[in-house]
């Protein structure tokens, strides 16, 4: 099997300063090869630390195990992990610049896919003061009121007057000793050091400063720092600018707009349907948005190009000029200030111009005295028209009739508007997306559901975003699917429900004809075992990684034989949306009592349809078959 490409973006967010920790965050970004963050899910990483030379061999290395977030984000403490190799303690941070190299594996163990090597360009404080040079020593001592520094009296500190309740038993200061009168040293006085003995219940709390080269204190004196002690504190300073500009960076990248291509559709000989979704987590403005287009990948505003408005959310684009079955690649993008930003890539072929679909009947018939053959087929055009046509040969003549004008629709359309694509399989013929309508075909509208999924007839949007409704379709609980009409367990079921007219929510029955026909064909299942049918029904996009060989989950590009391109939308129920990226959950309109519907099923870790049994209130996907 193929390994799938995962893609990840490495960045430092931040690095924290502790004065006796040996540590830094390390945060990165971990999206797959279709733009999609890999999110809630354990990967492993390998951490080096290479000096001087990005390709070197690396002066410290470790391995942690890590969960990302919501939004795709792991965060780690470097120097805190499965030691491999080397002491981050040893690390030369004064003498030589660092490298970070990350290795991952989106997997969780140890077989890395994904690497990037970075300059480490603000060296944490506290490991460069345990590798530096640095030492000064000075004397402390103090007189009546005053800290003296070694230096005079230019390097002191004066404590404001306070009542120390200094004990009877304890002269005053003279020059910078204390001495003790009594033959017991007092509860509230400490062994002598040097020669200065300390008053431990004495407490001043005050605000410190800097200005220049003088350490102040907010009621009354100073100490001057020596040019040593001020090279230190320039360093920190330098090390702080590095720090804020590594955040401004991480602003930059974490709170850029982001855009998603959306699946084509009303694909004919010259033209398509495209789009994608914007989002802009940190509210910056989006001033153009649109789809390019190309026949080699990677296409950009110097090619085929579509403008359609800005701002965030959902859009749609017409692709125009198109060449007769021809390969193309097309991706959304964004302008944000001077930056243009795009989705991922994806493929569609158009039609062809024309192609004939020939029947076995021969038809022999005589022209004068010359005998002559013709055949009888249908002409199938770019608009989904089939025409019934007779061909025939006479004597140095070859043309063609048309007869019996026919419509057979390749797409279908909702009240909403709603464009599908339709696949046969086998006997059936399926529409390719889940539905998205929100009426149903007599106009009624359906209520979008807040909050708990009831027993009313209800809508909800694929893990709770508006912006899945294009590639997931939306969730309907079993009412709304029903749309008043009884259960019925014939085949066909003929219970239109919330499908469009002359469609059909499918029986129980029917769903069982379909995996028995794909069962029936080795072509389309794994390893030509009838029964791993899973694949052959699921759709290249969305689904959660499987290690496990005939898996839905394991090599994407391997699935979708039947063009029927499931796609994982998860459910809806009390506690809100569920198994997004996990499971495709359909319903039948076969109950199995007054509160269950049998709904089938399939799963990233699985290799079948499985049958199922749910509760009437969840809400799930929904695929209408063609009476």
């Amino acid at each position: 099997m193929k390994k799938v490409l995962i893609f990840a973006c490495f960045i430092f967010s931040s690095i924290l300063v502790f004065s006796q920790n040996s540590f830094f965050t390390y945060q990165a970004v971990v999206r797959d090869n279709n733009n999609y963050l890999v999110a809630n899910q354990n990967v492993g990483i390998k951490i080096s630390l290479i000096r001087d030379i990005p390709n070197g061999v690396g002066d410290y290395v470790e391995t942690h195990t890590v969960q990302t977030n919501p939004n795709g984000l792991l965060t780690l403490m470097v120097g805190k992990g499965n030691v491999v190799s080397g002491s981050l303690a040893n690390v030369d941070w004064s003498n030589h610049t660092y490298y970070l190299k990350s290795e991952i594996d989106p997997t969780g163990g140890n077989n890395y896919t994904i690497t990037g090597v970075q300059i480490v360009s603000a060296v944490p404080f506290a490991q460069y003061s345990l590798n530096s040079n640095y030492n000064e020593t000075q004397v402390i001592s103090i007189s009546n009121d005053t800290i003296f520094l070694t230096g005079g009296t230019n390097s002191f500190v004066k404590l404001p007057a306070m009542n120390a309740n200094i004990s009877d038993s304890l002269s005053a200061y003279i020059n910078d000793v204390g001495y003790i009168t009594s033959d017991s040293i007092p509860a509230n006085v400490s062994f002598f050091q040097n020669d200065a003995g300390y008053i431990t219940s004495y407490v001043d709390s005050q605000q410190i400063s800097l200005s220049g080269d003088t350490l102040k204190l907010e009621r009354g004196g100073s100490v001057l720092l020596t040019s040593s002690c001020c090279a230190a504190v320039d360093s920190l300073k330098d090390m702080v600018d590095s720090l804020n500009n590594v955040v401004a960076l991480l602003e930059s990248i974490v709170c850029k707009p982001a855009v998603v291509t959306d699946l084509v559709t009303s694909i004919s000989t010259t033209s398509a349907v495209c789009g994608g979704g914007v989002t802009s987590p940190c509210g910056i403005a989006v001033s153009a948005r649109g789809v390019c287009w190309n026949t080699s990948g990677n296409a950009n505003l110097t090619e085929n190009h579509t403008s359609d408005g800005s701002g965030t959310g959902n859009f749609a684009s017409n692709l125009s000029s198109l060449a007769p079955n021809t390969t193309y690649y097309v991706r959304a993008y964004l302008i944000s200030g001077s930056d243009t930003i795009y989705g991922n890539d994806v493929t569609f072929t158009s039609n062809c111009d024309t192609y004939l679909d020939i029947e076995d009947t021969i038809l022999t018939f005589t022209c004068g005295q010359n005998a002559s053959y013709a055949w009888r087929g249908r002409l199938l055009t770019e608009s989904g028209t089939y025409y019934d046509i007779l061909h025939k040969a006479l004597s140095g003549c070859d043309s063609i009739y048309q007869l019996n004008l026919s419509l057979i629709p390749f797409t279908v359309t909702d009240y909403d508007g709603n464009i599908y694509n339709t696949v046969k399989i086998g006997n059936q013929c399926w529409m390719k997306e889940n539905l998205r309508t929100t009426h149903y075909s007599n106009s009624t509208a359906i209520s979008k559901g807040t909050g708990t999924a009831t027993n009313t007839a209800y809508y909800y949007h694929t893990n709770n975003d508006s912006i899945n409704d294009k590639i997931y379709g939306l969730l309907y609980n079993w009412p709304a699917v029903m749309n008043g009409a009884s259960s019925s367990n014939s085949n066909p079921s003929g219970v239109q429900g919330i499908c469009p007219s002359g469609w059909h929510v499918p029986s129980d029955d029917e769903l069982t004809q379909l995996t028995n026909y794909i069962s029936s064909q080795s072509v389309y299942a794994c390893g030509n075992t009838s029964t791993y049918i899973g694949k052959a029904l699921a759709g290249k996009i969305g689904w959660k990684n499987s290690s496990d060989e005939c898996a839905v989950g394991n090599d994407l590009n391997d699935n979708n034989a039947t063009g029927f391109s499931a796609v994982p939308a998860g459910h809806y129920h009390s506690n809100g949306p569920g198994n997004f990226g996990i499971l495709a959950n359909f319903w039948s309109c076969t109950e199995t009592s007054n509160t269950i519907v049998y709904s089938p099923y399939l799963s990233y870790s699985g290799v079948e349809l499985d049958r199922n049994s749910n509760y009437k209130w969840l809400a799930f996907s929904v695929r209408c078959l063609k009476d």
